[in-house]
């Protein structure tokens, strides 16, 4: 599908669509903005608050197609996501449902039932730990089939754009709490692991790790798997740059920046040696180089056994396209975590969606 022209879609008509839909996604009757505006490819979007009483209630962003329609993605200030459809000529009827059915990419179809918020918008709710967005995010073609029609939609750039939607909120979060950056502050209490001291995080690599986790999600394929916001990342990830759930494990990604002494082995040792001085009871690791698909990963393996409970965690380091490294962590505190996430065949796989997770596709 072809993104709009100011012949096939009044700019007009936009800007009123943007602004109307996403105050009904997010729930918003009163709003200003966008506050600290951007645009990725074809996406324009920002930040919105309340007009009344300033404080931040969403970020959204919006596209529009030659054939009038716009699509809408939003996520609000609790990390709740909506996806909408709006075109100026549909006449639906408000608080009905409409079943829709969407292939990504020529695969099987997702049902989902869109509710109609007003004559010209429907909106498809798309919670964040479900394996319809993560394929919404992966994919570089959408068709919706809907009260007998298809719709055909070019998703290039939409797994970018939810990232910059996330980060968005973090970053208006942090201003609200009169923090500089999108980034909450790391815990004190002890933490598995304390990877080399790096400077703060800019929020272009706070973007990276986000995006580096959701494609070791996708590659991995571990279930119910979900990237986190932050006030839900728990104090053990805290020093991680993205954080991620699944039903068998918890995991981490970390950037660490180029640096002239620094090397796979010497991150390795240092997040050994960091889960080493938090374990209070029996330690054990190990670390090696391995070779995969001409490529070098290194590995850390650590384990900690205290008051009769084990905990254990595996690094993935691969080398960064534009230099330094990231490390990707699994970890597992239950026996049946442990099962399913240390096999020799799942190891192969997480060394392998290290590796693919951090090469640009074609």
């Amino acid at each position: 599908m072809t993104i709009c022209t100011s012949i096939g879609c009044p700019l007009a008509w936009v800007r009123g669509a943007l602004f109307a839909g996403i105050l009904v996604i997010s729930g918003t009757t009163n709003a200003a903005g966008p506050v600290r505006p951007f645009q990725f490819g074809n996406w324009s979007g920002g930040a919105y608050t309340n007009d009344q009483t300033g404080v931040f209630t969403h970020c959204g962003a919006y596209v529009p197609y030659v054939n009038g329609i716009a699509m809408f993605a939003v996520v609000n200030r609790l990390f709740g996501w909506s996806l909408a459809f709006s075109h100026p000529q549909w006449a639906l009827t408000p608080n009905t449902q409409i079943p829709i059915e969407m292939h990504f990419d020529g695969g099987p179809a997702f049902n989902v039932v869109g509710l109609v918020l007003n004559p010209t918008l429907v909106q498809v709710p798309m919670p964040d730990n479900s394996k319809l967005i993560n394929t919404f995010r992966s994919s570089l073609q959408m068709v919706a089939r809907a009260q007998g029609q298809f719709f055909l939609f070019d998703l290039k750039g939409t797994s970018r754009i939810l990232v910059e939607l996330v980060n968005c909120v973090r970053t208006a979060l942090a201003l609200e709490a009169g923090q500089p950056s999108g980034r909450q502050p790391a815990a004190v209490p002890p933490q598995p692991a304390a990877p080399l001291q790096n400077p703060a995080p800019s929020q272009e690599a706070q973007l990276e790790e986000i995006q580096l986790a959701t494609n070791f999600l996708l590659a991995s394929r571990l279930p119910n798997a979900r990237v986190l916001s932050r006030p839900e990342t728990p104090i053990e990830l805290s020093s991680f740059g993205a954080a991620w759930k699944a039903d068998d494990a918890v995991g981490g990604v970390k950037i660490f920046p180029p640096r002239p002494d620094l090397n796979g082995l010497t991150i390795a040792s240092d997040l050994i040696g960091g889960d080493a001085k938090a374990c209070k009871g029996k330690f054990a690791s190990a670390r090696s180089s391995e070779l995969v698909n001409s490529d070098v990963v290194f590995r850390a393996a650590t384990s900690c056994v205290e008051s009769g409970n084990e905990r254990s965690a595996e690094y993935f380091i691969a080398p960064r396209p534009s230099g330094g490294f990231v490390a990707f962590m699994v970890l597992a505190v239950t026996e049946a975590e442990r099962q399913a996430t240390t096999s020799g065949e799942k190891l192969d796989v997480f060394k392998k969606a290290a590796l693919s997770s951090v090469v640009p596709k074609p």
